[in-house]
């Protein structure tokens, strides 16, 4: 199983860099995805199902790696992301990205904690 989802995430993000715009390359630090990015997501691949949801998983997984290493300053994102699908933490990221479309430039990972802190509340 953990083979699986290893294989699911690398190629995901081995297509995830494939589709990038050049707009998406030059965001300052390297990032596959700024929040314009990832709404595009679906647009810019229409045959792959639950794309949004493969990438949210992945982030969701890292930070959620991180506060398990680092509870003092990452532990609200267990708290906050515990007993959701992914379906629901990709609903919650889309709705805060059209309600906040000035911050698409930004790096999608950055964007996704500030969705789900804000969510959270």
């Amino acid at each position: 199983m953990i083979r699986l989802v290893s294989f699911l995430i690398l190629s995901f993000l081995f297509l995830s860099s494939q589709n990038m715009g050049a707009e998406e390359k030059n965001v300052g630090i390297w990032v596959f995805y700024t929040g314009k990015g990832f709404m595009d997501i679906s647009k810019n691949n229409p045959k792959i199902l639950n794309l949004e949801e493969f990438y949210v998983a992945g982030l969701n997984d890292g930070f959620n790696r991180l506060a398990g290493e680092y509870p003092a300053k990452f532990g609200w994102i267990t708290k906050c992301t515990e007993g959701k699908q992914m379906g629901q933490l990709t609903t919650i990221l889309k709705k805060w990205l059209n309600n906040n479309p000035k911050r698409w430039n930004e790096p999608a990972a950055d964007l996704f904690l500030d969705a789900i802190k804000e969510g959270c509340k």
